[in-house]
Protein backbone atom coordinates (compact mmCIF):
# COMPACT_ATOMS: atom_id res chain seq x y z
CA UNK A 1 0.00 0.00 0.00
CA UNK A 2 1.05 3.42 -0.88
CA UNK A 3 -0.19 6.25 1.15
CA UNK A 4 -0.19 10.01 0.36
CA UNK A 5 -1.08 12.70 2.76
CA UNK A 6 -3.12 15.72 1.41
CA UNK A 7 -2.72 18.78 3.02
CA UNK A 8 -5.08 21.77 2.01
CA UNK A 9 -8.26 22.53 0.19
CA UNK A 10 -9.12 19.56 -1.91
CA UNK A 11 -11.14 19.33 -4.68
CA UNK A 12 -12.19 15.80 -4.78
CA UNK A 13 -13.42 16.18 -8.47
CA UNK A 14 -9.96 17.31 -9.79
CA UNK A 15 -8.64 14.26 -7.68
CA UNK A 16 -10.69 11.85 -9.40
CA UNK A 17 -9.67 12.94 -12.82
CA UNK A 18 -5.97 12.84 -11.93
CA UNK A 19 -5.91 9.43 -10.42
CA UNK A 20 -7.90 8.99 -13.52
CA UNK A 21 -4.85 10.46 -15.75
CA UNK A 22 -2.02 7.80 -13.46
CA UNK A 23 -4.18 4.97 -14.33
CA UNK A 24 -3.63 5.22 -18.09
CA UNK A 25 -0.11 6.18 -17.71
CA UNK A 26 0.89 3.49 -15.37
CA UNK A 27 -0.27 -0.31 -15.12
CA UNK A 28 -0.12 -0.41 -11.47
CA UNK A 29 -2.43 2.25 -10.98
CA UNK A 30 -5.23 1.44 -13.52
CA UNK A 31 -7.76 0.27 -10.89
CA UNK A 32 -6.91 3.93 -8.38
CA UNK A 33 -10.14 5.36 -8.53
CA UNK A 34 -12.25 7.03 -5.50
CA UNK A 35 -14.21 4.21 -4.83
CA UNK A 36 -12.48 1.28 -6.13
CA UNK A 37 -11.38 -1.89 -3.42
CA UNK A 38 -8.11 -0.81 -4.22
CA UNK A 39 -8.09 2.94 -3.21
CA UNK A 40 -9.34 4.55 -0.12
CA UNK A 41 -9.61 8.61 0.94
CA UNK A 42 -9.68 9.07 5.01
CA UNK A 43 -10.89 12.49 6.30
CA UNK A 44 -8.48 13.21 8.91
CA UNK A 45 -9.42 16.68 9.55
CA UNK A 46 -10.70 19.47 7.39
CA UNK A 47 -7.69 20.41 5.65
CA UNK A 48 -6.10 17.08 5.93
CA UNK A 49 -6.71 13.90 3.84
CA UNK A 50 -4.79 10.13 3.68
CA UNK A 51 -5.27 8.73 -0.10
CA UNK A 52 -4.41 5.36 0.34
CA UNK A 53 -3.56 3.19 -2.88
CA UNK A 54 -3.37 -0.55 -2.72
CA UNK A 55 -1.17 -1.63 -5.64
CA UNK A 56 0.06 -5.09 -6.82
CA UNK A 57 3.30 -5.89 -5.23
CA UNK A 58 4.96 -6.90 -8.46
CA UNK A 59 3.89 -3.83 -10.51
CA UNK A 60 5.79 -1.50 -8.50
CA UNK A 61 9.09 -1.76 -5.60
CA UNK A 62 10.08 0.19 -3.14
CA UNK A 63 11.24 3.33 -4.64
CA UNK A 64 8.17 3.81 -6.33
CA UNK A 65 6.72 6.32 -3.44
CA UNK A 66 8.56 9.49 -4.03
CA UNK A 67 7.94 9.44 -7.81
CA UNK A 68 3.90 8.92 -7.26
CA UNK A 69 3.85 11.50 -4.79
CA UNK A 70 5.60 13.98 -7.47
CA UNK A 71 3.26 12.57 -10.42
CA UNK A 72 0.20 12.58 -8.47
CA UNK A 73 0.95 16.39 -7.81
CA UNK A 74 1.30 17.52 -11.27
CA UNK A 75 -1.82 15.89 -12.45
CA UNK A 76 -4.10 17.68 -9.85
CA UNK A 77 -2.46 20.70 -10.31
CA UNK A 78 -3.67 20.41 -13.86
CA UNK A 79 -6.88 19.16 -13.28
CA UNK A 80 -7.94 21.93 -10.52
CA UNK A 81 -6.49 24.97 -12.66
CA UNK A 82 -8.35 23.51 -16.23
CA UNK A 83 -4.62 23.34 -18.18
CA UNK A 84 -4.18 20.16 -20.17
CA UNK A 85 -3.21 16.86 -18.34
CA UNK A 86 -0.24 16.56 -17.80
CA UNK A 87 1.28 13.94 -20.37
CA UNK A 88 5.53 12.86 -20.52
CA UNK A 89 6.76 10.83 -23.02
CA UNK A 90 6.13 6.89 -22.64
CA UNK A 91 7.69 4.65 -20.08
CA UNK A 92 11.09 4.21 -19.27
CA UNK A 93 12.98 0.98 -20.88
CA UNK A 94 14.52 -0.90 -18.24
CA UNK A 95 16.35 -4.00 -18.02
CA UNK A 96 13.68 -7.21 -18.03
CA UNK A 97 13.70 -8.44 -14.65
CA UNK A 98 14.59 -13.00 -14.65
CA UNK A 99 11.44 -14.99 -13.59
CA UNK A 100 13.28 -17.00 -11.06
CA UNK A 101 15.80 -16.46 -8.90
CA UNK A 102 19.45 -18.30 -8.88
CA UNK A 103 19.69 -18.77 -5.09
CA UNK A 104 17.48 -19.34 -2.03
CA UNK A 105 17.45 -17.03 0.36
CA UNK A 106 18.45 -18.67 4.20
CA UNK A 107 14.97 -19.98 6.40
CA UNK A 108 14.44 -18.69 10.10
CA UNK A 109 16.00 -21.92 11.91
CA UNK A 110 12.48 -23.71 13.14
CA UNK A 111 10.25 -22.11 10.86
CA UNK A 112 7.68 -23.87 8.44
CA UNK A 113 7.80 -24.26 4.62
CA UNK A 114 7.04 -21.69 2.54
CA UNK A 115 2.98 -21.33 0.99
CA UNK A 116 2.89 -22.40 -2.48
CA UNK A 117 -0.02 -20.55 -2.90
CA UNK A 118 -1.16 -16.50 -1.78
CA UNK A 119 0.52 -15.08 1.56
CA UNK A 120 -1.38 -14.55 4.93
CA UNK A 121 0.59 -11.95 6.20
CA UNK A 122 0.86 -9.59 8.65
CA UNK A 123 3.10 -6.73 10.13
CA UNK A 124 4.75 -5.19 13.00
CA UNK A 125 6.83 -2.39 14.01
CA UNK A 126 9.78 -1.41 16.48
CA UNK A 127 11.30 1.78 16.59
CA UNK A 128 14.72 2.57 17.37
CA UNK A 129 15.47 5.30 18.67
CA UNK A 130 17.86 8.12 17.41
CA UNK A 131 21.20 7.40 19.59
CA UNK A 132 21.02 3.73 18.33
CA UNK A 133 21.05 5.54 15.04
CA UNK A 134 23.89 7.45 15.66
CA UNK A 135 25.84 4.77 16.70
CA UNK A 136 25.39 2.52 13.69
CA UNK A 137 25.49 5.33 11.66
CA UNK A 138 29.07 6.15 13.22
CA UNK A 139 30.35 2.42 13.19
CA UNK A 140 29.66 2.37 9.34
CA UNK A 141 31.96 5.74 8.86
CA UNK A 142 35.18 3.60 10.41
CA UNK A 143 34.56 0.91 9.17
CA UNK A 144 34.09 2.35 5.61
CA UNK A 145 30.20 0.62 5.09
CA UNK A 146 27.03 1.65 4.78
CA UNK A 147 23.90 1.13 7.52
CA UNK A 148 22.55 -1.79 5.76
CA UNK A 149 25.87 -3.73 5.22
CA UNK A 150 26.19 -2.80 9.13
CA UNK A 151 22.26 -4.91 9.77
CA UNK A 152 23.33 -7.36 7.38
CA UNK A 153 26.49 -8.69 9.60
CA UNK A 154 24.47 -8.42 12.71
CA UNK A 155 21.32 -10.42 11.20
CA UNK A 156 24.04 -13.03 9.49
CA UNK A 157 25.68 -13.08 12.62
CA UNK A 158 22.54 -14.10 14.53
CA UNK A 159 21.54 -16.39 12.00
CA UNK A 160 24.50 -18.53 12.23
CA UNK A 161 23.96 -18.47 16.16
CA UNK A 162 20.44 -19.97 16.08
CA UNK A 163 22.16 -22.61 13.81
CA UNK A 164 21.08 -21.85 9.89
CA UNK A 165 24.77 -22.43 8.96
CA UNK A 166 27.58 -20.88 8.03
CA UNK A 167 26.93 -19.50 4.86
CA UNK A 168 23.93 -17.25 5.14
CA UNK A 169 22.58 -15.62 1.94
CA UNK A 170 20.00 -12.93 1.88
CA UNK A 171 17.28 -11.31 -0.16
CA UNK A 172 17.81 -8.08 -0.83
CA UNK A 173 15.56 -5.79 -2.92
CA UNK A 174 17.60 -2.81 -4.80
CA UNK A 175 16.53 -0.20 -7.40
CA UNK A 176 17.91 -0.64 -11.31
CA UNK A 177 17.05 3.13 -11.75
CA UNK A 178 20.57 4.00 -13.74
CA UNK A 179 19.36 6.98 -15.35
CA UNK A 180 16.99 10.03 -14.31
CA UNK A 181 13.61 9.13 -16.31
CA UNK A 182 13.72 5.66 -14.35
CA UNK A 183 14.15 7.45 -11.20
CA UNK A 184 11.10 9.42 -12.04
CA UNK A 185 9.03 6.59 -12.85
CA UNK A 186 6.55 4.04 -11.27
CA UNK A 187 6.87 0.94 -11.38
CA UNK A 188 8.64 -2.78 -10.84
CA UNK A 189 12.44 -1.25 -11.83
CA UNK A 190 14.10 -2.92 -8.96
CA UNK A 191 16.48 -6.57 -8.34
CA UNK A 192 16.35 -8.71 -5.67
CA UNK A 193 20.02 -9.66 -5.08
CA UNK A 194 21.06 -13.17 -3.22
CA UNK A 195 23.78 -11.69 -0.73
CA UNK A 196 25.70 -14.48 1.07
CA UNK A 197 28.60 -14.09 3.48
CA UNK A 198 31.02 -16.89 4.87
CA UNK A 199 30.65 -16.39 8.83
CA UNK A 200 32.98 -19.97 9.28
CA UNK A 201 35.98 -19.46 11.72
CA UNK A 202 34.20 -17.31 14.80
CA UNK A 203 35.23 -14.05 13.27
CA UNK A 204 35.79 -10.38 15.10
CA UNK A 205 32.23 -8.73 14.01
CA UNK A 206 34.04 -6.04 12.26
CA UNK A 207 35.63 -9.01 10.33
CA UNK A 208 32.87 -10.28 9.22
CA UNK A 209 31.66 -6.51 8.06
CA UNK A 210 34.61 -7.00 6.06
CA UNK A 211 33.41 -9.61 4.32
CA UNK A 212 29.75 -8.17 3.95
CA UNK A 213 30.66 -5.22 2.22
CA UNK A 214 33.10 -7.07 -0.06
CA UNK A 215 30.47 -9.07 -0.74
CA UNK A 216 27.78 -6.63 -1.52
CA UNK A 217 30.02 -4.03 -2.98
CA UNK A 218 30.81 -7.07 -5.85
CA UNK A 219 26.99 -7.82 -6.47
CA UNK A 220 26.16 -4.61 -6.83
CA UNK A 221 28.56 -3.54 -9.11
CA UNK A 222 28.21 -7.02 -11.14
CA UNK A 223 25.34 -6.84 -13.81
CA UNK A 224 24.84 -10.64 -13.93
CA UNK A 225 24.71 -10.75 -10.17
CA UNK A 226 22.82 -13.74 -8.47
CA UNK A 227 19.05 -13.48 -7.77
CA UNK A 228 17.19 -14.35 -4.86
CA UNK A 229 14.06 -17.31 -5.09
CA UNK A 230 11.35 -16.74 -3.02
CA UNK A 231 10.70 -17.30 0.13
CA UNK A 232 13.31 -17.04 3.43
CA UNK A 233 14.17 -13.71 4.34
CA UNK A 234 15.16 -10.32 2.96
CA UNK A 235 16.14 -6.81 4.11
CA UNK A 236 16.13 -3.68 3.06
CA UNK A 237 16.87 0.13 4.24
CA UNK A 238 15.19 3.26 3.12
CA UNK A 239 15.55 6.66 3.84
CA UNK A 240 11.92 8.60 4.68
CA UNK A 241 10.33 10.91 2.15
CA UNK A 242 10.17 13.96 3.37
CA UNK A 243 9.60 15.78 -0.13
CA UNK A 244 6.52 17.94 -0.52
CA UNK A 245 4.93 18.39 -3.51
CA UNK A 246 2.03 21.59 -3.86
CA UNK A 247 -0.25 21.93 -6.41
CA UNK A 248 -3.37 24.60 -6.57
CA UNK A 249 -2.89 24.81 -2.88
CA UNK A 250 -2.62 21.43 -2.12
CA UNK A 251 0.53 19.92 -0.44
CA UNK A 252 1.26 16.02 -1.45
CA UNK A 253 3.76 14.36 0.97
CA UNK A 254 4.76 10.69 0.69
CA UNK A 255 3.57 8.82 3.88
CA UNK A 256 5.50 5.75 5.06
CA UNK A 257 4.97 2.82 2.84
CA UNK A 258 3.87 -0.64 3.64
CA UNK A 259 5.36 -2.77 1.21
CA UNK A 260 6.96 -6.05 2.27
CA UNK A 261 9.70 -7.63 0.45
CA UNK A 262 8.11 -9.96 -2.21
CA UNK A 263 7.80 -13.59 -1.88
CA UNK A 264 9.59 -13.60 1.19
CA UNK A 265 8.69 -15.20 4.25
CA UNK A 266 10.05 -12.64 6.85
CA UNK A 267 11.12 -9.10 4.79
CA UNK A 268 12.82 -6.26 7.65
CA UNK A 269 12.65 -3.35 5.92
CA UNK A 270 14.66 -0.10 8.05
CA UNK A 271 13.05 3.09 7.36
CA UNK A 272 15.84 5.70 8.35
CA UNK A 273 14.78 9.18 9.66
CA UNK A 274 16.08 12.51 9.78
CA UNK A 275 16.44 15.76 10.94
CA UNK A 276 15.83 18.95 9.08
CA UNK A 277 19.73 19.73 9.57
CA UNK A 278 20.56 15.74 8.28
CA UNK A 279 21.35 14.35 11.70
CA UNK A 280 19.86 10.45 12.76
CA UNK A 281 16.50 11.01 14.20
CA UNK A 282 15.76 7.22 14.25
CA UNK A 283 14.71 4.53 12.08
CA UNK A 284 11.59 2.56 12.29
CA UNK A 285 11.85 -1.23 11.37
CA UNK A 286 9.03 -2.99 10.43
CA UNK A 287 8.75 -6.58 10.02
CA UNK A 288 6.48 -7.98 7.20
CA UNK A 289 6.16 -12.31 8.10
CA UNK A 290 3.63 -14.73 6.72
CA UNK A 291 1.14 -16.12 9.42
CA UNK A 292 1.82 -20.17 8.26
CA UNK A 293 5.77 -20.28 7.73
CA UNK A 294 7.34 -17.57 10.52
CA UNK A 295 4.27 -16.07 12.84
CA UNK A 296 4.19 -13.34 14.76
CA UNK A 297 5.69 -14.66 17.91
CA UNK A 298 8.97 -15.87 15.84
CA UNK A 299 8.94 -11.92 14.07
CA UNK A 300 8.82 -10.37 17.34
CA UNK A 301 11.42 -12.57 19.01
CA UNK A 302 13.87 -12.17 16.19
CA UNK A 303 13.90 -8.60 15.98
CA UNK A 304 14.43 -8.28 19.73
CA UNK A 305 17.70 -10.47 19.42
CA UNK A 306 18.35 -8.60 16.48
CA UNK A 307 18.58 -4.94 18.74
CA UNK A 308 20.23 -7.07 21.52
CA UNK A 309 23.16 -8.09 19.52
CA UNK A 310 23.29 -4.74 17.31
CA UNK A 311 23.76 -3.43 21.01
CA UNK A 312 26.48 -5.44 21.99
CA UNK A 313 28.68 -5.00 18.94
CA UNK A 314 28.52 -1.79 18.92
CA UNK A 315 29.93 -1.46 22.28
CA UNK A 316 32.56 -4.05 21.40
CA UNK A 317 33.25 -4.16 17.42
CA UNK A 318 36.26 -6.52 18.11
CA UNK A 319 34.04 -8.86 19.64
CA UNK A 320 34.17 -12.86 18.11
CA UNK A 321 30.88 -13.41 17.24
CA UNK A 322 30.73 -16.66 19.49
CA UNK A 323 30.45 -14.27 22.42
CA UNK A 324 27.96 -11.49 21.47
CA UNK A 325 25.47 -11.51 24.10
CA UNK A 326 21.82 -11.98 22.06
CA UNK A 327 19.17 -11.97 25.18
CA UNK A 328 17.40 -8.88 24.68
CA UNK A 329 17.32 -6.24 27.80
CA UNK A 330 20.34 -4.67 29.48
CA UNK A 331 21.88 -6.83 32.10
CA UNK A 332 22.36 -4.81 35.65
CA UNK A 333 25.68 -4.61 35.42
CA UNK A 334 26.08 -3.14 31.91
CA UNK A 335 28.02 -5.59 30.69
CA UNK A 336 26.65 -6.88 27.37
CA UNK A 337 29.54 -9.93 26.63
CA UNK A 338 29.59 -13.10 27.84
CA UNK A 339 32.14 -13.47 30.85
CA UNK A 340 35.21 -15.60 31.44
CA UNK A 341 38.09 -16.74 29.32
CA UNK A 342 37.59 -18.28 25.79
CA UNK A 343 39.06 -21.60 26.26
CA UNK A 344 40.68 -23.80 22.93
CA UNK A 345 39.04 -26.79 22.98
CA UNK A 346 40.22 -30.23 22.49
CA UNK A 347 40.85 -32.48 19.32
CA UNK A 348 41.03 -35.51 21.29
CA UNK A 349 37.99 -37.88 21.32
CA UNK A 350 35.98 -38.97 24.07
CA UNK A 351 38.13 -42.23 24.94
CA UNK A 352 41.06 -39.99 25.24
CA UNK A 353 39.92 -37.67 27.08
CA UNK A 354 38.34 -40.18 29.31
CA UNK A 355 41.74 -42.33 29.49
CA UNK A 356 43.61 -39.67 30.50
CA UNK A 357 41.37 -38.47 33.00
CA UNK A 358 41.74 -41.54 34.79
CA UNK A 359 45.65 -41.72 34.80
CA UNK A 360 45.49 -38.19 35.67
CA UNK A 361 43.16 -38.99 38.95
CA UNK A 362 42.36 -42.12 39.69
CA UNK A 363 40.97 -42.14 42.79
CA UNK A 364 38.69 -39.39 41.94
CA UNK A 365 34.67 -40.27 41.73
CA UNK A 366 33.07 -40.91 38.39
CA UNK A 367 29.88 -42.25 39.57
CA UNK A 368 27.70 -42.77 42.27
CA UNK A 369 30.33 -45.51 44.64
CA UNK A 370 32.64 -45.69 41.92
CA UNK A 371 36.02 -44.20 41.14
CA UNK A 372 38.07 -43.89 37.72
CA UNK A 373 40.12 -46.15 37.94
CA UNK A 374 37.16 -49.33 38.49
CA UNK A 375 35.79 -47.61 35.90
CA UNK A 376 38.63 -47.60 33.75
CA UNK A 377 38.81 -51.52 34.73
CA UNK A 378 35.09 -52.30 34.20
CA UNK A 379 34.70 -49.91 30.63
CA UNK A 380 37.96 -52.13 29.58
CA UNK A 381 36.22 -55.73 30.65
CA UNK A 382 32.98 -54.92 28.74
CA UNK A 383 35.19 -54.14 25.83
CA UNK A 384 37.50 -57.16 25.54
CA UNK A 385 33.63 -58.94 26.28
CA UNK A 386 32.25 -57.43 23.36
CA UNK A 387 35.91 -58.04 21.34
CA UNK A 388 34.93 -61.74 22.25
CA UNK A 389 31.53 -61.89 20.70
CA UNK A 390 32.51 -60.30 17.34
CA UNK A 391 31.06 -57.01 18.03
CA UNK A 392 32.10 -54.55 15.28
CA UNK A 393 30.81 -51.33 14.09
CA UNK A 394 26.99 -51.34 12.54
CA UNK A 395 26.57 -52.11 8.90
CA UNK A 396 25.04 -48.78 6.82
CA UNK A 397 22.42 -50.74 5.65
CA UNK A 398 19.14 -50.89 7.32
CA UNK A 399 19.11 -53.90 9.33
CA UNK A 400 16.43 -56.49 8.38
CA UNK A 401 14.09 -59.07 10.43
CA UNK A 402 16.41 -61.93 11.47
CA UNK A 403 13.06 -63.91 10.27
CA UNK A 404 13.73 -62.93 6.61
CA UNK A 405 16.56 -63.80 4.77
CA UNK A 406 17.61 -61.77 2.17
CA UNK A 407 16.87 -62.14 -1.31
CA UNK A 408 19.78 -62.25 -4.05
CA UNK A 409 19.04 -63.20 -7.84
CA UNK A 410 21.21 -66.24 -8.63
CA UNK A 411 23.44 -64.65 -11.18
CA UNK A 412 24.19 -61.82 -8.74
CA UNK A 413 27.59 -61.95 -6.99
CA UNK A 414 27.85 -63.01 -2.99
CA UNK A 415 31.06 -61.41 -1.93
CA UNK A 416 31.91 -61.80 1.53
CA UNK A 417 30.89 -59.03 3.41
CA UNK A 418 33.33 -57.26 6.12
CA UNK A 419 32.15 -57.67 9.76
CA UNK A 420 30.64 -54.93 11.00
CA UNK A 421 30.38 -53.16 14.07
CA UNK A 422 27.46 -52.88 17.14
CA UNK A 423 25.83 -49.61 17.18
CA UNK A 424 26.45 -47.41 20.14
CA UNK A 425 22.80 -47.62 20.74
CA UNK A 426 22.36 -50.94 20.67
CA UNK A 427 21.92 -52.61 24.61
CA UNK A 428 25.34 -54.48 25.42
CA UNK A 429 24.78 -57.78 25.96
CA UNK A 430 26.94 -58.25 29.09
CA UNK A 431 26.09 -55.23 31.23
CA UNK A 432 28.40 -54.51 34.32
CA UNK A 433 27.27 -55.52 37.74
CA UNK A 434 25.71 -52.77 39.85
CA UNK A 435 27.94 -53.79 43.19
CA UNK A 436 31.29 -54.10 43.32
CA UNK A 437 33.15 -56.49 40.36
CA UNK A 438 32.96 -60.16 41.48
CA UNK A 439 35.65 -60.82 38.98
CA UNK A 440 39.20 -60.04 38.89
CA UNK A 441 41.72 -58.45 36.03
CA UNK A 442 43.16 -62.25 35.84
CA UNK A 443 40.10 -63.51 35.43
CA UNK A 444 39.12 -63.88 31.67
CA UNK A 445 36.59 -60.99 30.60
CA UNK A 446 33.99 -63.77 29.25
CA UNK A 447 33.68 -64.77 32.46
CA UNK A 448 31.78 -61.95 33.92
CA UNK A 449 29.14 -62.43 31.16
CA UNK A 450 26.19 -64.69 30.53
CA UNK A 451 27.27 -68.34 28.10
CA UNK A 452 26.00 -67.43 25.14
CA UNK A 453 25.72 -70.53 21.89
CA UNK A 454 28.54 -70.50 19.10
CA UNK A 455 27.87 -67.37 16.55
CA UNK A 456 26.76 -68.53 13.00
CA UNK A 457 28.73 -68.15 10.58
CA UNK A 458 28.27 -65.49 8.25
CA UNK A 459 26.81 -66.36 4.56
CA UNK A 460 26.06 -64.39 1.13
CA UNK A 461 22.14 -64.40 2.21
CA UNK A 462 22.29 -63.87 5.77
CA UNK A 463 23.71 -60.20 6.80
CA UNK A 464 25.99 -60.38 10.19
CA UNK A 465 24.76 -58.95 13.12
CA UNK A 466 26.15 -58.83 16.74
CA UNK A 467 26.15 -61.81 18.43
CA UNK A 468 24.17 -62.43 20.72
CA UNK A 469 21.61 -60.12 19.57
CA UNK A 470 19.91 -57.92 22.22
CA UNK A 471 16.15 -59.17 23.36
CA UNK A 472 13.37 -58.69 20.76
CA UNK A 473 10.87 -55.84 21.28
CA UNK A 474 6.98 -56.15 21.21
CA UNK A 475 6.61 -55.58 17.70
CA UNK A 476 9.69 -58.29 17.12
CA UNK A 477 7.68 -61.33 18.44
CA UNK A 478 6.78 -64.47 16.25
CA UNK A 479 3.87 -64.68 14.68
CA UNK A 480 2.37 -67.95 13.70
CA UNK A 481 3.42 -67.35 10.26
CA UNK A 482 7.05 -66.66 10.92
CA UNK A 483 9.42 -69.94 10.41
CA UNK A 484 11.63 -70.36 13.83
CA UNK A 485 14.95 -69.79 12.87
CA UNK A 486 17.99 -70.36 15.12
CA UNK A 487 18.21 -66.54 14.63
CA UNK A 488 15.35 -65.72 17.15
CA UNK A 489 16.64 -64.76 20.20
CA UNK A 490 15.86 -65.95 23.22
CA UNK A 491 14.41 -69.02 21.57
CA UNK A 492 10.42 -69.31 22.29
CA UNK A 493 9.75 -71.38 24.65
CA UNK A 494 6.72 -73.47 23.16
CA UNK A 495 5.25 -77.03 24.85
CA UNK A 496 5.52 -79.41 21.38
CA UNK A 497 2.15 -81.08 20.34
CA UNK A 498 0.56 -84.36 22.05
CA UNK A 499 1.21 -87.43 19.59
CA UNK A 500 -1.71 -88.35 17.39
CA UNK A 501 -2.35 -91.87 16.14
CA UNK A 502 -1.68 -92.17 12.88
CA UNK A 503 -5.54 -92.55 11.33
CA UNK A 504 -6.33 -95.98 9.13
CA UNK A 505 -5.34 -95.57 5.83
CA UNK A 506 -8.17 -96.57 3.49
CA UNK A 507 -7.85 -99.72 1.44
CA UNK A 508 -6.56 -99.10 -2.45
CA UNK A 509 -8.74 -100.23 -5.13
CA UNK A 510 -5.71 -102.63 -6.46
CA UNK A 511 -5.77 -104.15 -3.43
CA UNK A 512 -9.55 -104.80 -2.95
CA UNK A 513 -10.45 -106.02 -6.83
CA UNK A 514 -9.67 -109.76 -7.43
CA UNK A 515 -7.23 -111.20 -9.07
CA UNK A 516 -7.42 -112.10 -12.58
CA UNK A 517 -6.09 -116.32 -12.06
CA UNK A 518 -8.65 -117.07 -9.48
CA UNK A 519 -12.50 -118.03 -10.44
CA UNK A 520 -15.20 -115.19 -9.67
CA UNK A 521 -16.96 -116.44 -7.09
CA UNK A 522 -19.99 -118.83 -7.13
CA UNK A 523 -23.37 -116.78 -6.68
CA UNK A 524 -25.19 -117.49 -3.81
CA UNK A 525 -29.14 -118.97 -4.26
CA UNK A 526 -31.75 -117.10 -3.30
CA UNK A 527 -33.73 -116.97 -0.48
CA UNK A 528 -37.28 -117.65 -0.61
CA UNK A 529 -39.74 -114.64 1.80
CA UNK A 530 -41.14 -116.21 4.44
Amino acid sequence: MLPLRLRGALSVRALEEALGDLGRRHEALRNSRLGSAGTRLRTLAADDHLLELTVPAGLVDLWSHTPLAAELALAYGARATGDAPHRDGGMPEAAPRAAAGDLSPTVLPGSGPSPAGGRDGGRLDLDWDAGLHERLVRLAAEQGATLFMVVHAALAALLARLGAGDTITLAAPVPARDSAALRRAVGPYGRVLALSVDTSGDPAFTELLRRVRTADLAAYRAGGAALARPGGIALSVLAESCGEYEAAGLTVQAAPPQLPAQDADLGLTLTERHTPAGAPAGITVSAAFDHESVGETAAAHLTGLLTALLETALDAPATALSRLRTAPGTPADGARRWAGQALELPEAGVAALFAAQAARTPGAPALAGMDYAELDARSDLLAHALLAHRAAPAPRWPPRSPHRPASRSPSSPSPRPAPPACPSTRPAPCPPPPGPPSCSSTRPPTACCRPSPKPPAWSATRPPTCWPPPPPGPSARRTSRTPRTRWSWPPPHRTPPARRSRPRRRARWWRSAPRASSPPPSPRPPTRPG
